[in-house]
């Protein structure tokens, strides 16, 4: 479970713009995804379990009913622990 406010950004192909002239282009590359958000730790987690060296499948269930999986899915960085638990 996470607090409120949490955002994920899928991955894919996005388009960028690039001026030639006096006309304007556009080329694709990829983008990655991320997802930003702060899970609770209940009774018995362990800080030390969301760790920057982890890296595997996450999966992220959305209050709207959505379900995405990422295979690859990692941490940046290690994270901090604040008030009530997240």
């Amino acid at each position: 479970e996470c607090v409120t406010g949490s955002t994920i950004k899928l991955p894919g192909y996005k388009n960028n713009t690039q001026v030639t002239g006096s006309t304007v282009q556009r080329y694709q590359s990829f983008a990655a995804g991320e997802v930003k958000a702060t899970p609770v730790l209940k009774t018995g987690m362990k800080l030390s379990t969301f760790t920057a060296d982890d890296e595997g499948e996450l999966q992220v269930k959305c209050d709207t009913g959505q379900a995405f999986v990422l295979p690859d899915a990692f941490i940046l960085d290690n994270p901090t622990l604040s008030d009530q638990g997240g």
